[in-house]
C-alpha cells in the first residue's frame, strides 16, 4: 500500500503506531488487499533504515495514533499556553505546566 499526500511529489509508504489504525485505514482504501500484507517494525529500525538510505523505496509516511490529537487537546499541548489560552500565562509557566501534565499522564 503506498499513499500520495496531497501536494507531494511522489507516493509514500504508510507507517502505523497501532494495528486498528492499519485496519482501519485499510477498510477505507479502494483496490487495498483483504488480507493484508503487513509486518510490524520497531522505530528504531525505520530510523536506522532512513540513515542507510532508501535503495528504490517510497519515504516513509508516518501515522500517529488516531486520537493523538484528543490527547493533545485534553492534555492543553498544542502550543497556546503562551497566548493566553488555557494552560499558562506566559511561555515559561507555560511549559511548565505542560510538562508537569506529562508526568500527570
Amino acid at each position: 500500500l503506498l499513499i500520495q499526500p496531497d501536494g507531494a511529489s511522489e507516493a509514500q509508504r504508510p507507517y502505523f503506531f497501532r494495528l486498528a489504525d492499519l485496519q482501519a485505514t485499510l477498510a477505507q482504501a479502494e483496490g487495498a488487499p483483504a488480507t493484508p500484507d503487513y509486518r510490524a517494525l520497531r522505530l528504531a529500525e525505520l530510523v536506522e533504515q532512513e540513515a542507510k538510505g532508501r535503495r528504490g523505496e517510497p519515504p516513509p509516511l508516518l501515522f500517529v495514533a488516531s486520537d493523538a490529537a484528543a490527547v493533545v487537546e485534553r492534555t492543553g499541548m498544542n502550543g497556546n499556553a503562551a497566548s493566553g489560552a488555557p494552560g499558562g500565562t506566559g511561555a515559561a509557566s507555560g511549559e511548565d505546566e505542560q510538562m508537569q501534565r506529562l508526568v500527570d499522564l
